[in-house]
């Protein structure tokens, strides 16, 4: 099996080898950011009106991507660019009707639905590989992200040092952007980045691109951008960045009987230091996460375990250097998943002692290196640290390829210790049939080794291969993946072993233009099949969406029917008390999906499910309707509900949410998230708040806490928390 393997491997590096010789860059858009002269400065205001903006050169047209493929913009978008050496400034000005113009977010790091926005991309190392993503909306709201793997990464939980502001004038809607280089990483020879930039504008539900404006393309496809030129002389200072700071607790630990108080201070930060532009080491001391967002509940009907994204933030930088194997199946396989660092096996924290992490791209080549000290956990233990490491390497080929290897050492848990390295390798060729056809190629190979305590040691591998390809109605994706029994990533996350998994998947999108009551049609069909590694079924599932509508209203309508297939082997419960008994089972679902335009004040989504479940029946249906009346608050609701019967009885699950949020500028915020599921029977409450006192300087305010229900049709109140933190950054 490996010689297959090796000789698989060995055959995709050569015609990656042969891609990158072919690709070309040629006829791409340029731009060119003007220099500022000493003495000249940007009136920060959001307002575009300045002498220095005079200065600057500004994009060509925009060009829709929908509703109509290849029209013109239907209003016009200035972009001006202008940079000091040691600062990018971006103009904004979209001319529109003052009175169309949607600007209802303003909060921080907005899932930008419900205004007009602008979003941008720099491949600052012009390697097509990973870049930094930026948007501002009308309301005022800022966002960032990390792309990766050639644009199909995005990490938009990462958070730069960087500002915008923008306004609502008789022109449409302006911005302006003051982006510190010392913020990037970038190659320091060269004077131009990769670069793209696109308007949504809600109104008419209309996406416009200066380059690569193609349906097949996504905006984050990074071989598929224009030029910035005009990058010369930039300056990042020493490139140390100190960012400590300062967190006061206050804890009521309640208890049958009463309750006590307990007050703590704690200081700790990182500091970061960047030798050549290229590269940055950063070292964090008493890491604390008091600002991190709690995770969403979720009703789990699977006999697998779900999957929730990572939140703390000195994982996210440059997470992207550590992904590893195509980006669809990071949800069910991972060799390294920064979530097991910091968490035992409840999902409760462990302290961080200190931690170091390097990233570097060195010409074609990228490292990432991780290591973390944390305290022990899980009772028995004599050792009361224990040393994480992760390392990564990968090499670009050609213009967009590129090959890599990884390993970890260490485990979380007291288990003992882990090990495990892999290889992957991906082919990419942004026009692959031509412009707006791209394809890609993943392969990867893992191999675990985890030595438990008094007991032998126990070895796995995986292997997979997976492609997609795009065009302007269609898609087409498969995967493959075989994974031993034995295999254990000691530091990542594996859904399943002990298996073979193929996959395939085909989906259709007509764009039917401004005319008419129906903008687009869509259709899905897809098969994933799992068997055991002695080849026999596992499971089977066959979805086919016939119907998927959207219409002039931006309403959308999708019907889709599946059919299941499932051997269990093991009994397993789906909610307590109800177990489903081992054997062969056929199911028939049903699901339909309505979710409303983004433009309404009051809107919502809703999706139903009924049908098969293990020899019964079930019915499952959520609704969230959210309520955006302004720019200032927002009121959401969450619920979910799955009940039904199976031979051993009839189940009812059921997990809330209340959202109540408050923007009272872009730097102040006010979250609220109230969270029950009948699962865990817990009420929990997190309430945050966010001032951002100047570009990477943070206050937060943080209370958490809840109810947990006692068996007897009450709640006992468990421990309540209030966290005040604050962060500052101070570079030189």
């Amino acid at each position: 099996m490996m010689t297959v393997v090796h000789s698989f491997v060995l055959a995709l590096l050569l015609a990656g080898f042969a891609l990158g010789q072919d690709e070309q860059i040629g006829g791409a858009k340029r731009v060119f950011a003007a220099r500022l002269e000493p003495g000249q400065e940007i009136k920060f205001d959001g307002r575009v009106d300045s002498e220095e903006w005079a200065l600057a050169s500004t994009l060509s047209p925009l060009t829709q991507v929908r509703p109509v493929e290849g029209a013109e913009a239907s209003r016009a978008t200035e972009v001006y660019f202008l940079q000091d050496g040691k600062t990018l400034y971006v103009g904004i000005i979209c001319h529109d009707d003052p009175a169309q113009v949607r600007a209802r977010q303003m909060d921080r790091d907005a899932f930008v639905r419900f205004d007009d926005v602008v979003e941008m991309w720099f491949d600052t190392f012009r390697d097509h590989q990973s870049a930094y993503w930026f948007q501002i909306t009308a309301g005022g709201s800022r966002g960032d992200a990390l792309i990766t793997d050639g644009g199909q990464g995005f990490n938009k939980r990462w958070d730069g040092v960087w500002d915008a502001k923008s306004r609502v004038t008789e022109r449409g809607w302006e911005a302006e952007i003051v982006l510190p280089v010392q913020t990037l990483a970038f190659d320091s020879s060269a004077t131009s980045w990769g670069f793209n930039l696109r308007r949504k504008r809600v109104a008419n539900g209309e996406e416009a691109r200066w380059t690569g404006a193609f349906k097949g393309n996504r905006f984050f496809l990074l071989s598929g951008g224009g030029f910035l030129g005009g990058l010369h002389d930039l300056q990042q200072g020493l490139g140390l960045e100190v960012v400590p700071y300062l967190r006061g607790d206050l804890m009521v630990p309640y208890r049958t009987g009463g309750h006590t108080t307990n007050g703590s201070l704690a200081m700790g930060g990182d500091v970061s230091l960047r030798p050549t532009p290229e590269s940055n080491l950063r070292i964090t001391l008493a890491t604390d996460f008091a600002e991190t967002e709690v995770d969403e509940r979720r009703i789990n009907l699977t006999r697998f375990p779900l999957f929730f994204p990572e939140k703390r933030s000195f994982f996210l930088e440059d997470a992207g250097l550590f992904q590893f194997g195509a980006p669809s199946n990071r949800r069910s396989l991972v060799p390294f998943f920064s979530r097991t660092i910091g968490r035992d096996d409840q999902g409760q924290a462990v302290p961080i002692v200190a931690g170091g992490k390097y990233s570097a791209r060195l010409g074609d080549w990228t490292v990432g290196l991780l290591d973390v000290l944390v305290e022990a956990w899980g009772g028995g233990s004599d050792v009361p640290q224990k040393n994480l490491s992760v390392a990564r390497v990968t090499r670009r080929i050609g213009e967009e390829s590129r090959i890599g290897v990884i390993a970890t050492r260490g485990l979380a848990d007291d288990r003992g210790e882990g090990t495990t390295t892999g290889l992957d390798l991906r082919l990419s060729d942004g026009k692959f049939l031509g412009e707006g056809r791209p394809a890609a190629l993943w392969f990867y190979g893992l191999f675990s080794e985890v030595q438990e305590q008094d007991q032998a040691s126990r070895r796995g591998g995986a292997f997979g291969l997976e492609g997609n390809l795009r065009t302007r109605e269609w898609s087409h994706e498969f995967g493959f993946n075989h994974v031993e029994q034995d295999f254990d990533p000691a530091l990542g996350f594996v859904r399943r072993t002990g298996i073979w998994d193929m996959s395939w998947e085909t989906h259709f999108h007509r764009q039917l233009g401004e005319q008419g009551w129906l903008r687009s049609f869509e259709a899905n069909v897809s098969l994933d099949v799992i068997r055991d590694l002695e080849g026999t079924e596992d499971s089977w599932t066959l979805p086919l969406q016939p119907l998927g509508l959207e219409f002039q209203s931006e309403d959308e309508l999708e019907y889709e029917v599946r059919r299941i297939v499932e051997h269990i082997s093991d009994p397993f419960d789906l909610t307590d008390g109800v177990p489903v008994a081992p054997g062969r089972h056929e199911m028939t679902r049903h699901f339909v999906t309505l979710e409303s335009n983004d433009r309404r004040d009051y809107l919502g989504d809703l999706e139903l499910e009924w049908g098969d479940l293990y020899g019964g029946h079930m019915v499952r249906w959520s609704v969230t309707p959210l309520v955006i009346p302004g720019p200032h608050y927002r009121l959401g609701f969450s619920w979910s509900d799955a009940a039904g019967r199976v031979p051993s009885g009839e189940f009812s699950a059921q997990a809330a949410s209340l959202d109540l949020d408050f923007s009272f500028t872009p730097d102040l915020s006010w979250k609220n998230l109230v969270q029950y599921d009948t699962e865990s029977e817990d009420l929990g409450f997190q309430s945050r708040v966010r001032w951002i006192l100047a570009p990477g300087q943070n206050l937060f305010l943080v209370g958490q806490g809840g109810w947990t229900k006692d068996g007897l049709d009450s709640f006992e109140r468990r421990e309540q928390a209030l966290a005040v933190k604050l962060s500052w950054s101070v570079r030189f």
